[in-house]
């Protein structure tokens, strides 16, 4: 990362730079990554009954989420370059 680069004086890198650097947005990316692998090991035969199918979809969609938002503020905070 070259500081002297002006991409790197705007106001919207410079924060997604200070939230993807803090210790606490690492730990809380892999406290999700590791809930979501349990998540998908509890896949089983016979199935689920469906209400436990469905909160495990809604948890797959905002683990998504969750990780479509942490590549969209690394993509700012790093350029894609």
């Amino acid at each position: 990362m070259d500081e002297n680069d002006p991409y790197y004086n705007r106001f919207l890198v410079k924060k997604s730079l200070s939230i993807i650097s803090h210790r606490l947005f690492d730990g809380f990316i892999m406290f999700v990554i590791i809930l979501n692998t349990v998540i998908l090991s509890l896949d089983k035969y016979p199935e689920f009954n469906p209400s436990v199918l469905a909160l495990f979809k809604a948890l797959n969609y905002m683990f998504t989420f969750i990780f479509t938002c942490e590549v969209v503020l690394k993509m700012i905070a790093f350029g894609v370059r």
